[in-house]
């Protein structure tokens, strides 16, 4: 098990691959005791996992604890399971994944960046505990965009779509360009 704390800041444009039976980002274990993994900066990340292994976590049988990402723009890949979290045939469920920042895109349809729990919910929460969702929001022009007062980079190579994990309590600004609505989420996202 990872028993140690890292901290990776992304800076520029960074690919990581795993091999089959290995994460892309590898971060094994969630046993009382294990360490951390904090992923922050302003960079961007594409993080491919191998057959059966998630692209940030767990590798195949191996559960996955104490994940928080503070900021930068990522796109997961899970080799047949969640982008972020456990891999094949490994027990338990996902502990103290957290998102406070930063923005997370699923590279391919189908797995979802997050588990989800047996209410539907993802099972990563915001910095407080609270539950979060995807708001997927549409950039055709390349504007800047602000959600509640954080800028997000203009990333994900030349998609124009960002998804960024926001709290289900409270209402969100969003400004992109000179265009501003406020937005809660009431089991989708709802326009106020």
């Amino acid at each position: 098990d990872s028993t140690g704390d890292v901290t990776v800041t992304l800076v520029g444009s960074n690919l990581l691959k795993g091999s089959e039976g290995s994460a892309a980002l590898q971060k094994n274990g969630a046993d009382e005791g294990v360490g951390t993994l904090t992923i922050s900066g302003e960079g961007f990340m594409e993080a491919v996992g191998g057959m059966a292994c998630a692209g940030i976590g767990g590798a195949y049988g191996e559960n996955v604890a104490n994940i928080t990402i503070t900021g930068g723009a990522i796109t997961v890949t899970g080799g047949g399971v969640a982008g972020i979290g456990k891999g094949e045939a490994a027990g338990g469920v996902p502990e103290k994944l957290v998102v406070s920042g930063g923005s997370i895109k699923n590279g391919t349809p189908g797995t979802g960046v997050f588990e989800k729990d047996a209410f539907g919910d993802v099972i990563a929460r915001d910095a407080e505990g609270g539950y979060i969702r995807p708001m997927t929001i549409n950039n055709e022009t390349g504007e800047d965009l602000i959600i509640d007062e954080v800028s997000y980079p203009k990333v994900h190579g030349t998609s124009t779509e960002l998804c960024v994990y926001l709290s289900v309590d409270g209402i969100h600004h969003v400004k992109v360009g000179a265009s501003e609505n406020d937005y809660v989420f009431e089991g989708a996202i709802k326009q106020e």
